[in-house]
């Protein structure tokens, strides 16, 4: 007999939002020698009903920390909204995709990406702003 979760459990697994900041968080820290890091840390502000995570820059030898940008998904994964600086979104040209979407019944507006593909395009438009280059340029000169 087959099991009754055998339907959801054999799903084709969708790689989450998180995963992919932990990637290239550890990307930037062995490109850049070990001497920059991006951590996506999830925020627990008693809200159980959604998942948040702050996308950080980190030099442990600075003892410094830089807030790039949040994320925010319902237990769905997708879509995500992207909360970050006004210059950011300007630069990666991404104005166009602000909205609101619902996470599991609130309301939540910023850069809405409705599927992994579209997901990982937004970010690396963002880490790729002139914006971005020059924070990490900063933070790894002060770092040496």
């Amino acid at each position: 007999m087959n099991s009754v979760w055998e339907k959801a459990i054999k799903a084709e697994k969708v790689n989450t939002p998180k995963k992919f900041l932990d990637e290239i968080g550890e990307e930037l820290f062995s490109k850049s020698s070990y001497v920059v890091r991006g951590n996506a840390i999830r925020l627990d502000e008693g809200d159980q009903h959604s998942f948040t995570y702050r996308f950080i820059i980190v030099s442990d030898r600075l003892q410094y920390s830089y807030n790039l940008f949040n994320i925010v998904h319902g237990i769905e994964l997708y879509p995500v909204c992207i909360k970050t600086e006004e210059m950011i979104i300007t630069q990666a040209d991404i104005k166009g995709k602000i909205d609101t979407i619902d996470v599991n019944g609130f309301n939540v507006r910023g850069i809405i990406c409705n599927d992994e593909t579209d997901f990982k395009n937004t970010i690396i438009k963002i880490i790729q702003t002139d914006r971005v280059v020059k924070i990490i340029q900063s933070i790894i000169s002060q770092s040496e």
